[in-house]
This record gives structure tokens, C-alpha cells and sequence, in this order.
């Protein structure tokens, strides 16, 4: 996830409460089969410059799509919004330009109209694009940062079709009544559905959204559960064979002392033998090396 705009970065880890990070993260994990990992910088360690941020973390999602093209990590797309746009279109596309065999990469944005970093393509990187990329941009009917109305609703499926993806809207006003007391909340309509309660059909719907895109499913608690103690049970070893006790003395007498490449028993005295071995030992003088010696040694001086 890309950490800027309204992206939930904040409720799924990021945030003051770490505790609320990992309860959301789990949530959605078991009802979604989704797990957000982040770039963990935000829009002001850029000084609120967007270029920067877009470039920035830009170079911080290639790094993460080569370690998965090596088969280091897991990544199946990558989520941004708003002002997070730049970022993702510019991994995406350096990701197109090296990407071999059939590997694809999942793009989902929030509150966009895919402009910056997807408009100004030519139709050669375009075409590249569709081959690679699945991208589903995701906004509002009613939020007028974007657009409102029939045009905008067209010219954004048609640029997001040219960039291999498509356009989905909800219809806030018909579901005003999940957004609380509120009203339309505009371009606010995405965190909202992220931080309010009251906004959680919403929120199902984005992640819903988000499942299909990346190919997630639900966790079944109960099937998984079950198989996974099936399988601990089979896999548990056989218990161990009691042994009837041995005394100390008899302990004593089993031990082995190495004398070279031959064994031989010692019986319980072995101190005896380890005193006389350290009486053989040659003293050995403590050698003392000046710091200026050692820097000082060709070793250690450049070529």
C-alpha cells in the first residue's frame, strides 16, 4: 500500500495503535484473504511535495516487484489513492518495461482518475501495459474532486481500459445511510469507509473489490482449524520408551574420555586426567600489538 492520500494506512498499522493495526489486519485477512504491507513513509517526509513522494516511493515498489520476480517476497499488487497515483504508475510502468514471461501485476486505486503517470503514455507503453497490469480505479459517482456526471464517468473506463483495467463507481447517494449523519462525504467517501463504523458494508465492498483483483478468498477458520490439528496429531512422533533408572555411580562409570583418535574409559575420576593434561601445557607469553602497528599494517592500507 502506498501511504499517502486516503489510503488506510493509518487503521492497518501505521497508526498510534498498534494493537488496532494488527485487529484490523487480522480481520481482513480472515474475511478477505488480504494482508496490506506498506511503504512506510507518508506525503509529509516529502515536504508534501508530490513529485518526490511519487518518485520516492516509486523506487521503493520496483525494489519490492524485483525481490518478487526472484521469488524473495509475496506480492500481488500494489493499493494507492489520490495522491499516491504517481507512485504506482511509475513502478508500473518500469515494472512493464522489465517484466518477463506471463507475470502481471494488480493495481487499486481509490479516488482517482488515473492522470498522473498513466494519461501521457503512448500507445506502444499502453499496449505494454495492458498485457502486464490489471488495474480497477475505484471513485464515487458523487465526488466532485474527480468528477461527477456521464463524461467523467466515460472518459475515466476509457482511460483506464487503454492502461489494461477498468473503472468502478459507487453510488454514495443511494447509500447515504451507511456514512452515518454525515452526508455525502464527497472525496472523503473511501477513509470514511475505512474509519467510521457505521461505514463497514462500504468497506466490504472495497475489499471485496480488492479480493477479486489480486485472486484472494475468505479464510475458512473452521476447515483449517480442523485439518491443521489433524495433520499436528499425525505428525507427532511416537512416545518415547520408558527406561528404568541408573544410579549416579553407574552414570559415573559409563563416561568416556578422549585421549586422541582412541577411546578409553576413565572411571569416575576423570579430573585427575584433565589436571595431569593441563600440567603438559607449554606457557605461552601474552603478546602486545600497539593500535598505530596494526592500522599501520599493509594489510589494512589502501591500494
Amino acid at each position: 500500500m502506498v501511504a499517502a492520500g486516503g489510503c488506510p494506512f493509518r487503521e492497518y498499522g501505521m497508526g498510534d495503535s498498534l494493537e488496532q493495526g494488527v485487529q484490523m489486519q487480522l480481520s481482513m485477512a480472515l474475511n478477505h484473504g488480504i494482508v496490506f504491507d506498506f511503504v512506510p513513509v507518508t506525503f509529509s517526509d516529502f515536504n508534501s511535495h508530490i513529485v518526490s513522494l511519487g518518485v520516492g516511493v516509486a523506487c521503493a515498489l520496483l525494489a519490492k516487484l524485483r525481490a518478487r520476480e526472484s521469488g524473495r517476497v509475496k506480492m500481488d499488487g500494489v493499493m494507492f489513492a489520490c495522491k499516491g497515483t504517481l507512485a504506482a504508475a511509475l513502478a508500473a510502468r518500469a515494472f512493464v518495461e522489465e517484466a518477463d514471461g506471463d507475470s502481471r501485476l494488480a493495481l487499486m486505486g481509490l479516488g482517482t482518475d488515473l492522470t498522473q503517470g498513466f494519461e501521457d503514455m503512448d500507445e506502444e507503453t499502453a499496449k505494454a501495459c495492458r498485457a502486464r497490469l490489471n488495474i480497477v480505479a475505484m471513485n464515487s459517482l458523487q465526488d466532485t474532486n474527480v468528477g461527477h456526471g456521464d463524461a467523467t464517468v466515460t472518459s475515466l473506463q476509457a482511460r483506464a481500459a487503454r492502461a489494461g483495467g477498468t473503472a468502478v463507481f459507487v453510488d454514495v447517494e443511494a447509500r447515504l445511510q451507511e456514512f452515518g449523519k454525515f452526508g455525502n462525504p464527497e472525496h472523503g467517501w473511501y477513509p470514511a469507509a475505512f474509519r467510521r463504523k457505521c461505514c463497514s458494508a462500504v468497506k466490504a465492498t472495497i475489499l471485496d473489490e480488492l479480493g477479486t483483483l489480486v485472486g484472494a478468498s475468505p479464510c475458512d477458520v473452521t476447515a483449517t482449524g480442523s485439518a491443521s490439528e489433524d495433520g499436528r496429531e499425525a505428525a507427532l512422533p511416537a512416545p518415547p520408551v520408558p527406561t528404568p533408572p541408573v544410579s549416579a555411580a553407574e552414570k559415573l562409570s559409563r563416561r568416556v574420555d578422549y585421549d586422541g583418535p582412541a577411546r578409553s574409559r576413565q572411571g569416575p575420576l576423570m579430573l585427575n586426567g584433565l589436571l595431569k593434561q593441563a600440567g603438559q601445557l607449554n606457557h605461552v607469553e601474552t603478546k602486545v600489538t600497539l593500535l598505530k602497528d596494526f592500522v599501520g599494517n599493509e594489510m589494512f592500507v589502501a591500494e
